[in-house]
């Protein structure tokens, strides 16, 4: 079920459990060919609408697909897409897993 023009590290189809869109995506830069990962976050809440369902940040970060993809390359930057303030502590889970 997965859309791979969307960005969702953490929402899956509420049926399936599978991801909506792609977890994660690899970008290069035009003019400096520089790769980057780029991740996105939604914050943990359980109010989606009935097609799916927000995995908690928790649950995704310690999924079997983020530490390959950290792994994949030497990445010139990790780029995460976190709705949700800076002060979030889950911003700082999700800090801890890149590092």
């Amino acid at each position: 079920m997965s859309h791979p023009a969307d960005l969702t590290s953490n929402v899956v189809g509420a049926t399936d459990g599978e991801p909506i869109g792609a977890r994660f995506a690899v970008i290069t830069a035009p003019v400096t060919g520089a790769r980057l990962l780029v991740l996105g976050f939604l914050y943990n809440f359980a109010g989606a609408c009935p097609s799916s369902r927000v995995e908690t940040v928790e649950v995704s970060l310690a999924a079997g697909w983020i530490k390959p993809a950290l792994a994949a390359e030497d990445y010139a930057a990790v780029v995460v897409l976190a709705h949700m303030d800076l002060g979030n502590d889950l911003v700082v889970k999700i800090l801890d897993v890149i590092r």
